[in-house]
């Protein structure tokens, strides 16, 4: 018996239907996908520093920018773009501040030590007597090792496979990246250590919450009232927030953070990891008074930053960290004093060298915050990327051809006549696969792909073409069989695969459409 086509051709009318449901869907693809303009559109703030961003900004790579440049006595602010893609930008709009706020941190520790109530060389120990440390060396780490992240303490709490695996996808999807830790000292207590403490320089976040926790141990209260009062309400940062609960909402007018345009992400927010800068917002003006109150002697928290400051080990060939600060040896032969942050959605960076300083805050992913603070006030860090934001060329035909590749084939599957090996003849089980297997990838571009710098209306033809798919396998359905072949149960491990991983990817999409603000 000869062997039937390769494809087979379906009737006009199915062709029409299948032409239809493309249409449709695509339409609602384009009027559900977000969209954002070029952040040039909207401007605030003074005019000359706006225009200076805008040229430096590499292309679609922004949402919305806010910056402030410290000059001498002066500070001048800008602000470009918008919050969530139509609403301006201004100059006191609120972003996430990612770890920038370990300076904060790092600040209020400086501040207990100056008034007596702890010592850098206090250990875990000391502060969590009852607490059994699987790695008996952990209960020698000093603050100040935990704040030079010198500690030997891991970067998060990846002791359980099943949080590495949600905080991954999380982190990969936008969603919250610490929504699976539980309480910084437990989960630091039940993993063993990097490396001896003090032996060698290893940032860590979950060191960090550690570090906040252990400072609400010794003061009595909640680490969000501590720095309200002894650090942001002194420096004067009216405008910076703390989401100190799981149900604390965003700032008014907050900017809404974005992998990159067109791509929104879940706002974080993680009491216990507050410390670290998972649900700290500030505005660029309250980041550059904290500079200036850093680095000024008569500042109310002089005495504090200065302790914070100083350079204490190393931390890279031309890098030293302090308590939270970063200490690098600029392309003039100077010390920057500085620190970047980030979360799914949101880069910051600010830094001051001598008698100038830089706070940039974008509410995308992509932007590119510590080469352009450096360039805005000319001068160079070996160590900070290039203000490039790579190849837009090949990023786009990338996202293009995920967006459109993987509905084709399903497309291609459900008009195959049969073929030579029965995993890939085409039946019942092989259609479902296909279309699941198809809409899993086709999600997965949309979600990391790169948008800034390819048509939205890619990503719709992606959905038009699922669609066609999904009118051509219901037409396809009677003609075949559940199963092809003499090994059923292989039909079944090819569909349940990629059934699995439509589900658990349904599933993470949608808990982080619902965490998005």
């Amino acid at each position: 018996m000869s062997e039937s086509p390769l494809l087979v051709r379906p009737p006009g009318t199915v062709w029409i239907a299948a032409g239809a449901a493309a249409l449709a869907a695509t339409v609602v693809a384009l009027l559900l996908l977000p969209t954002t303009e070029p952040a040039a559109e909207h401007t605030a703030g003074d005019e000359e520093l706006a225009a200076q961003v805008s040229e430096l900004l590499p292309d679609d790579t922004a949402v919305g920018v806010s910056v402030a440049v410290i000059e001498g006595e002066t500070t001048r602010q800008a602000a470009l773009g918008t919050t969530d893609g139509s609403t301006p930008v201004e100059v006191a709009t609120p972003f996430e501040t990612g770890s920038i706020m370990k300076t904060v941190t790092a600040t209020l520790l400086a501040e207990m030590v100056e008034s007596g109530e702890v010592e850098l060389e206090t250990t875990l120990g000391e502060i969590w007597p009852e607490t059994e440390f699987s790695d008996e060396r952990a209960a020698d780490i000093t603050l100040e090792q935990i704040a030079t992240h010198h500690s030997g303490i891991p970067r998060l709490a990846f002791a359980d496979p099943y949080v590495l695996a949600q905080t991954a996808t999380n982190e990969v999807l936008g969603g919250q990246a610490y929504a699976a830790f539980d309480s910084p000292i437990e989960d630091m207590a039940a993993m063993p250590l990097l490396d001896a403490p003090g032996a060698s320089y290893a940032y860590s976040n979950l060191g960090y919450a550690v570090l906040g926790q252990s400072l609400e141990q010794v003061l009595g209260t909640d680490y969000a009232t501590a720095v309200r009062q002894r650090v942001l309400e002194p420096v004067g940062m009216e405008h910076t927030t703390l989401r100190a609960t799981d149900e604390a909402g965003l700032p008014p007018g907050a900017a809404l953070p974005h992998a990159e345009p067109n791509v929104p992400t879940a706002a974080w927010r993680a009491p216990d990891y507050l410390p670290v800068g998972a649900g700290s917002w500030s505005t660029a003006g309250d980041l550059a008074a904290f500079l200036r109150a850093s680095t000024e002697e008569d500042s109310p928290i002089a005495a504090a930053a200065a302790l914070a400051r100083e350079p204490r080990e190393p931390a890279g060939e031309s890098t030293e960290t302090g308590l939270g600060w970063a200490a690098s040896t600029t392309a003039e032969g100077n010390t920057m004093t500085w620190h970047n942050g980030a979360s799914s959605g949101t880069r910051t960076f600010f830094g001051r060298s001598g008698d100038r300083g830089v706070v940039v805050m974008a509410n995308s992913a992509a932007v590119p915050v510590e080469a352009l603070g450096t360039r805005l006030i000319e001068t160079e860090v070996e160590i900070f990327p290039e203000l490039s934001s790579g190849s837009p060329i090949s990023a786009a035909l990338g996202t293009a051809g995920g967006a459109l590749l993987f509905p084709l084939l399903s497309i291609a599957f459900a008009l195959r006549g049969r073929a030579r090996l029965s995993v890939l003849a085409t039946d019942r089980l092989g259609l479902l696969g296909y279309l699941l297997a198809s809409t899993t990838l086709w999600l997965i571009v949309l979600r990391i792909g790169n948008w800034g710098s390819t048509p939205l209306v890619i990503g719709a033809l992606g959905a038009g073409l699922l669609a066609a798919a999904v009118v051509l396998s219901g037409w396809r359905w009677p003609s075949v069989p559940l199963t092809r072949g003499t090994r059923p149960w292989l039909r079944w491990i090819t569909f349940l695969i990629p059934a699995a991983l439509f589900a658990l990817l349904l599933y993470t999409v949608i808990a982080v459409f619902t965490q998005l603000p």
